[in-house]
Protein backbone atom coordinates (compact mmCIF):
# COMPACT_ATOMS: atom_id res chain seq x y z
CA UNK A 1 0.00 0.00 0.00
CA UNK A 2 2.87 2.37 0.76
CA UNK A 3 4.50 1.37 -2.53
CA UNK A 4 1.26 2.22 -4.38
CA UNK A 5 1.11 5.57 -2.62
CA UNK A 6 4.67 6.54 -3.54
CA UNK A 7 4.40 5.22 -7.10
CA UNK A 8 1.15 7.05 -7.84
CA UNK A 9 2.55 10.24 -6.29
CA UNK A 10 5.58 10.04 -8.58
CA UNK A 11 3.44 9.29 -11.65
CA UNK A 12 1.24 12.31 -10.91
CA UNK A 13 4.35 14.51 -11.20
CA UNK A 14 5.62 12.85 -14.36
CA UNK A 15 2.37 12.83 -16.34
CA UNK A 16 1.42 15.74 -18.57
CA UNK A 17 -2.30 15.06 -19.13
CA UNK A 18 -4.44 16.71 -16.46
CA UNK A 19 -6.77 13.70 -16.15
CA UNK A 20 -3.80 11.37 -15.55
CA UNK A 21 -2.37 13.71 -12.92
CA UNK A 22 -5.73 13.90 -11.15
CA UNK A 23 -6.23 10.11 -11.19
CA UNK A 24 -2.79 9.38 -9.74
CA UNK A 25 -3.14 12.09 -7.11
CA UNK A 26 -6.48 10.59 -6.04
CA UNK A 27 -4.93 7.11 -5.82
CA UNK A 28 -2.03 8.43 -3.73
CA UNK A 29 -4.45 10.24 -1.39
CA UNK A 30 -6.61 7.11 -1.08
CA UNK A 31 -3.61 4.98 -0.10
CA UNK A 32 -2.55 7.58 2.47
CA UNK A 33 -6.07 7.56 3.92
CA UNK A 34 -5.99 3.76 4.09
CA UNK A 35 -2.70 3.75 5.99
CA UNK A 36 -4.05 6.40 8.36
CA UNK A 37 -7.15 4.28 9.04
CA UNK A 38 -4.96 1.27 9.81
CA UNK A 39 -2.87 3.29 12.27
CA UNK A 40 -5.99 4.68 13.95
CA UNK A 41 -7.60 1.23 14.19
CA UNK A 42 -4.49 -0.35 15.73
CA UNK A 43 -4.26 2.55 18.17
CA UNK A 44 -7.89 2.16 19.17
CA UNK A 45 -7.78 -1.55 19.87
CA UNK A 46 -4.31 -1.65 21.47
CA UNK A 47 -4.85 1.50 23.57
CA UNK A 48 -1.53 2.90 22.29
CA UNK A 49 -0.69 5.57 19.72
CA UNK A 50 0.51 3.33 16.90
CA UNK A 51 2.54 4.91 14.09
CA UNK A 52 3.84 3.09 11.01
CA UNK A 53 6.89 4.48 9.22
CA UNK A 54 8.65 3.30 6.05
CA UNK A 55 12.38 4.10 6.19
CA UNK A 56 14.20 4.38 2.88
CA UNK A 57 16.33 1.30 2.23
CA UNK A 58 14.46 -0.83 4.75
CA UNK A 59 11.91 -3.35 3.47
CA UNK A 60 9.99 -3.83 6.69
CA UNK A 61 8.16 -0.89 8.30
CA UNK A 62 8.97 0.62 11.67
CA UNK A 63 6.11 0.37 14.17
CA UNK A 64 6.11 2.93 16.97
CA UNK A 65 4.06 2.66 20.15
CA UNK A 66 3.49 6.04 21.80
CA UNK A 67 6.48 7.31 19.82
CA UNK A 68 8.86 4.51 20.82
CA UNK A 69 9.99 1.85 18.37
CA UNK A 70 9.54 -1.54 20.01
CA UNK A 71 10.39 -4.72 18.09
CA UNK A 72 7.33 -6.94 17.78
CA UNK A 73 9.13 -9.88 19.44
CA UNK A 74 9.71 -7.76 22.57
CA UNK A 75 6.02 -6.96 23.06
CA UNK A 76 3.86 -8.91 25.48
CA UNK A 77 2.34 -12.12 24.14
CA UNK A 78 -1.16 -10.66 23.99
CA UNK A 79 0.00 -7.73 21.85
CA UNK A 80 2.03 -10.09 19.64
CA UNK A 81 -1.05 -12.26 19.14
CA UNK A 82 -3.40 -9.36 18.44
CA UNK A 83 -1.31 -7.21 16.07
CA UNK A 84 -0.92 -9.86 13.31
CA UNK A 85 -4.58 -10.83 12.92
CA UNK A 86 -5.78 -7.26 13.32
CA UNK A 87 -3.27 -5.86 10.82
CA UNK A 88 -4.09 -8.67 8.39
CA UNK A 89 -7.81 -7.94 8.72
CA UNK A 90 -7.35 -4.20 8.18
CA UNK A 91 -5.21 -4.67 5.07
CA UNK A 92 -7.66 -7.22 3.64
CA UNK A 93 -10.56 -4.78 4.14
CA UNK A 94 -8.62 -2.04 2.37
CA UNK A 95 -7.59 -4.25 -0.57
CA UNK A 96 -10.97 -5.88 -1.28
CA UNK A 97 -12.87 -4.51 -4.27
CA UNK A 98 -16.21 -3.85 -2.59
CA UNK A 99 -19.42 -3.73 -4.62
CA UNK A 100 -20.32 -0.52 -2.79
CA UNK A 101 -17.12 1.45 -3.26
CA UNK A 102 -18.62 4.67 -1.93
CA UNK A 103 -18.51 3.40 1.65
CA UNK A 104 -15.36 3.09 3.72
CA UNK A 105 -14.02 -0.50 3.89
CA UNK A 106 -14.59 -0.31 7.65
CA UNK A 107 -18.31 0.41 7.09
CA UNK A 108 -18.95 -2.54 4.77
CA UNK A 109 -21.17 -5.49 5.68
CA UNK A 110 -19.06 -8.57 6.44
CA UNK A 111 -18.75 -11.43 8.89
CA UNK A 112 -15.86 -11.31 11.35
CA UNK A 113 -15.20 -14.69 13.01
CA UNK A 114 -12.68 -14.66 15.87
CA UNK A 115 -11.47 -17.58 18.00
CA UNK A 116 -10.24 -16.97 21.58
CA UNK A 117 -10.32 -13.22 21.08
CA UNK A 118 -8.84 -12.55 24.55
CA UNK A 119 -5.82 -14.86 24.24
CA UNK A 120 -2.98 -13.62 26.51
CA UNK A 121 -4.46 -10.11 26.73
CA UNK A 122 -4.42 -8.07 29.94
CA UNK A 123 -7.95 -7.90 31.46
CA UNK A 124 -8.11 -4.18 30.63
CA UNK A 125 -7.50 -4.94 26.95
CA UNK A 126 -9.95 -7.86 27.11
CA UNK A 127 -12.61 -5.36 28.16
CA UNK A 128 -11.66 -2.94 25.35
CA UNK A 129 -11.37 -5.16 22.30
CA UNK A 130 -15.03 -5.89 21.48
CA UNK A 131 -16.28 -2.30 21.95
CA UNK A 132 -13.35 -1.06 19.84
CA UNK A 133 -14.12 -3.54 17.05
CA UNK A 134 -17.81 -2.64 17.16
CA UNK A 135 -16.99 1.07 16.78
CA UNK A 136 -14.51 0.38 13.97
CA UNK A 137 -16.83 -1.95 12.05
CA UNK A 138 -20.39 -0.78 12.81
CA UNK A 139 -22.00 -3.00 10.16
CA UNK A 140 -19.98 -6.17 10.74
CA UNK A 141 -21.50 -9.30 12.24
CA UNK A 142 -19.00 -10.36 14.87
CA UNK A 143 -18.86 -13.98 16.06
CA UNK A 144 -16.27 -14.60 18.79
CA UNK A 145 -15.39 -17.46 21.11
CA UNK A 146 -13.98 -16.57 24.51
CA UNK A 147 -13.27 -17.85 28.01
CA UNK A 148 -13.11 -14.30 29.37
CA UNK A 149 -15.93 -12.79 31.44
CA UNK A 150 -14.33 -9.38 30.73
CA UNK A 151 -14.99 -9.85 27.00
CA UNK A 152 -18.60 -10.97 27.53
CA UNK A 153 -19.38 -8.21 30.04
CA UNK A 154 -17.91 -5.58 27.71
CA UNK A 155 -20.29 -6.47 24.88
CA UNK A 156 -23.28 -4.67 26.38
CA UNK A 157 -25.55 -6.24 23.77
CA UNK A 158 -25.64 -9.36 21.65
CA UNK A 159 -26.24 -13.05 22.24
CA UNK A 160 -24.19 -15.59 24.18
CA UNK A 161 -24.27 -19.36 23.67
CA UNK A 162 -22.87 -21.12 26.74
CA UNK A 163 -20.95 -24.26 25.80
CA UNK A 164 -21.05 -26.47 28.91
CA UNK A 165 -19.90 -30.11 28.76
CA UNK A 166 -21.94 -32.67 30.65
CA UNK A 167 -20.07 -33.41 33.93
CA UNK A 168 -20.60 -37.15 33.44
CA UNK A 169 -19.69 -37.55 29.77
CA UNK A 170 -17.49 -34.50 29.23
CA UNK A 171 -19.40 -33.82 26.00
CA UNK A 172 -21.64 -30.98 24.87
CA UNK A 173 -25.05 -32.21 23.74
CA UNK A 174 -28.67 -31.17 23.56
CA UNK A 175 -30.20 -27.80 22.79
CA UNK A 176 -28.05 -24.75 23.66
CA UNK A 177 -30.29 -21.84 24.60
CA UNK A 178 -29.08 -18.32 23.71
CA UNK A 179 -28.72 -15.74 26.45
CA UNK A 180 -29.48 -12.15 25.47
CA UNK A 181 -27.00 -9.57 26.76
CA UNK A 182 -28.27 -6.14 27.75
CA UNK A 183 -26.53 -2.90 28.75
CA UNK A 184 -25.86 -2.60 32.46
CA UNK A 185 -25.21 -6.25 33.25
CA UNK A 186 -22.26 -6.48 35.62
CA UNK A 187 -19.09 -8.53 35.54
CA UNK A 188 -20.34 -10.41 38.62
CA UNK A 189 -23.55 -11.32 36.76
CA UNK A 190 -21.57 -12.59 33.77
CA UNK A 191 -19.25 -14.67 35.99
CA UNK A 192 -22.10 -16.35 37.84
CA UNK A 193 -24.82 -16.57 35.16
CA UNK A 194 -22.82 -17.11 31.97
CA UNK A 195 -19.73 -18.92 33.25
CA UNK A 196 -21.45 -20.64 36.17
CA UNK A 197 -18.58 -19.72 38.49
CA UNK A 198 -18.82 -18.17 41.98
CA UNK A 199 -18.31 -14.44 42.10
CA UNK A 200 -16.42 -12.94 45.02
CA UNK A 201 -14.40 -16.14 45.35
CA UNK A 202 -11.29 -16.41 47.54
CA UNK A 203 -8.36 -18.82 47.64
CA UNK A 204 -9.14 -22.49 48.29
CA UNK A 205 -7.63 -22.72 51.80
CA UNK A 206 -9.66 -19.74 52.98
CA UNK A 207 -12.83 -21.09 51.37
CA UNK A 208 -12.36 -24.45 53.11
CA UNK A 209 -11.89 -22.71 56.47
CA UNK A 210 -15.03 -20.64 55.84
CA UNK A 211 -16.98 -23.81 55.04
CA UNK A 212 -15.78 -25.56 58.24
CA UNK A 213 -16.60 -22.47 60.31
CA UNK A 214 -20.04 -22.14 58.68
CA UNK A 215 -20.88 -25.79 59.39
CA UNK A 216 -19.76 -25.36 62.98
CA UNK A 217 -21.96 -22.28 63.49
CA UNK A 218 -24.98 -24.10 62.06
CA UNK A 219 -24.29 -27.10 64.36
CA UNK A 220 -24.06 -24.84 67.41
CA UNK A 221 -27.33 -23.13 66.56
CA UNK A 222 -29.01 -26.50 66.11
CA UNK A 223 -27.42 -27.73 69.39
CA UNK A 224 -25.67 -30.56 67.56
CA UNK A 225 -22.27 -32.08 68.12
CA UNK A 226 -19.38 -30.67 66.12
CA UNK A 227 -15.66 -31.15 65.56
CA UNK A 228 -14.36 -28.60 68.07
CA UNK A 229 -10.72 -29.04 67.02
CA UNK A 230 -11.51 -28.41 63.37
CA UNK A 231 -13.86 -25.55 64.22
CA UNK A 232 -11.41 -23.70 66.47
CA UNK A 233 -8.53 -24.28 64.01
CA UNK A 234 -10.59 -22.80 61.19
CA UNK A 235 -11.70 -19.90 63.40
CA UNK A 236 -8.11 -19.10 64.43
CA UNK A 237 -7.03 -19.16 60.78
CA UNK A 238 -9.83 -16.82 59.72
CA UNK A 239 -9.29 -14.36 62.59
CA UNK A 240 -5.74 -13.76 61.37
CA UNK A 241 -6.96 -12.67 57.94
CA UNK A 242 -8.01 -9.21 56.81
CA UNK A 243 -11.59 -7.96 56.79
Amino acid sequence: MEYDRIQSKLYSVERSRAEDVSAYEQLSSARRDSLDRIQQALSRVLDRRVTIEFPIGQKSPRILFNGDEIPIDLLGEGMRNTIPWLADLLVRLERIEWADNKRSPFEQDFWLILDEIEESLHPRMQARILPALRDLFPNARIYATTHSPFVVASAGEGTVFRIKPDPKTGRVSGNIEPVRLEPGQSLEWVVSEIFDAPSGFVDEDTQQALDVHDRGIRALRAKQQLDWDGFTKARDFLQKLNE
